[in-house]
């Protein structure tokens, strides 16, 4: 309610004043909703009202990047697990790429598969990073189904790597 001078009080100010308040909150809400939209997906963490800064990528990340959006727009990439695994029991894949985050299982199963037909693999970024790369859900495998994209992403693979020792599986 309002706070009112002693000598008004009749209903009609009152519900003037109710009427006023309830429109600031409405207002007040409807800011602040706004305000959550215009925040940047990247920037919101998984907790509720924590703010993350963005991690800068390096060249290297920037040239690996890159290269799957090409290899995406070629229509030489494949995303999820079971269309992988459907391409590498046909030969049909080159490289193997898999996030850190994927479950257990799904990594034993992926790394059994390709290990049987020769096929690189690779771990790189996380499940929500790559499905941010393609404006897609997130997504912890992508297969490479070119020879020439498979090579330029392994060399860029290695620069981002070359001062660790085991990046490959």
């Amino acid at each position: 309610m309002c706070d009112l001078p002693e000598k008004a009080g009749s209903a009609y100010n009152v519900e003037i004043c109710d009427y006023q308040w309830q429109i600031c909150d409405r207002f007040a809400a409807e800011f602040v909703r706004q305000r959550i939209l215009l925040l940047s997906r990247d920037r919101m963490s998984e907790k509720a009202g924590e703010m993350d800064t963005k991690i800068p990528e390096t060249k290297a990340e920037k040239g690996v990047n890159s290269l799957l959006q090409f290899c995406m727009k070629a229509g030489k990439l494949i995303c999820g697990i079971e269309a992988s695994l459907r391409m590498v029991s046909k030969n049909k894949i080159y490289m193997l790429i898999y996030s850190e985050d994927l479950g257990s299982n799904a990594r034993q199963k992926v790394l059994m598969r390709c290990e049987e037909k020769g096929i690189p693999v690779y771990c790189y970024s996380t499940k929500q990073r790559l499905g941010e790369l393609f404006n897609r859900r997130e997504t912890g495998i992508l297969a490479v189904s070119d020879r020439n994209f498979a090579k330029g992403i392994e060399k860029k693979l290695a620069e981002k790597f070359e001062n660790e020792t085991n990046w490959e599986v």
